[in-house]
Formats: structure tokens, C-alpha cells, sequence
């Protein structure tokens, strides 16, 4: 649970910093994809 806090803080801040919010999401959904799947 801890791990997913800091993914889930890590996913908001970089989208805070960054305009393009639905390219994030697609990023980040790939990036989910890869990482669980290992």
C-alpha cells in the first residue's frame, strides 16, 4: 500500500508540472501496464 502512496504522489506531482495532462495518463497507464506485468 505504502508503494502505491508513492506512485500515486510521484503520477501527481509530475502531472502538476506538466500541461499535457491526457498524454500523462496514457504514460502513466503504459507505465502501469509494464510495471505490473514484470
Amino acid at each position: 500500500m505504502l508503494k502505491m502512496d508513492f506512485l500515486l504522489k510521484a503520477v501527481y506531482c509530475f502531472a502538476l508540472v506538466n500541461d499535457d495532462l491526457n498524454e500523462i495518463y496514457q504514460k502513466v497507464g503504459e507505465f502501469s501496464r509494464c510495471f505490473f506485468s514484470i
